[in-house]
């Protein structure tokens, strides 16, 4: 059985990858928005 100290490690290391996911998938959709405005205003 793992210990609550393995366990908790697991859980930080998820919590991690899952905030640069949040992160990455938010600075992408400012990236698109942007894009898309300039093209409309070329």
């Amino acid at each position: 059985m793992a210990t609550p100290n393995c366990l908790m490690r697991c859980a930080y290391q998820a919590y991690k990858v899952n905030c640069n996911l949040l992160n990455l998938h938010i600075f992408v959709g400012r990236i698109r928005r942007l894009r898309r405005i300039r093209q409309h205003e070329a």
